[in-house]
């Protein structure tokens, strides 16, 4: 965070190169999604946090068993209401985690090999209310 407050840098900008050498890839996040813009700072704070726990996490089986996270696969009943049909992801499986125990905000992306690609972000549940 350090780095956000003395460089300037905006928020997108700042995790996009906080997590670029991880196991979180945000290259493709969809920065363009009402409810990532909607987010308030103390939402991106949590959303950092959880990040970093999920870059520092032993293995995806500890990720997929963390209450934190509640990791789960991305499952729209329709294609209509797959937020991801019409984008270059559609057919990947894509999977979301919660950025906090508590928190509202999700993230959702697929997984390949031992990287998660982050696609999108949220906190108003539009996309993962379908899914």
């Amino acid at each position: 965070m350090v780095l956000l407050q003395k460089a300037g840098l905006d928020l997108l900008t700042y995790i996009k190169q906080r997590f670029k050498n991880g196991r979180l890839r945000l290259d493709h996040l969809d920065s363009k999604t009402d409810s990532t813009g909607k987010m308030q700072r103390s939402e991106w704070e949590e959303a950092i946090d959880a990040m970093k726990r999920f870059d520092n996490v032993g293995s995806w089986e500890e990720i997929k068993h963390d209450r934190f996270f509640d990791y789960k696969s991305y499952k729209p009943k329709s294609r209509r209401e797959d937020y991801f049909a019409n984008t270059a992801f559609a057919g990947r499986q894509i999977d979301k985690f919660r950025c906090g125990q508590h928190s509202q905000v999700r993230c959702f992306g697929y997984r390949e090999q031992d990287k998660f690609y982050v696609l999108a972000m949220e906190r108003d549940h539009s996309i993962s209310n379908t899914g």
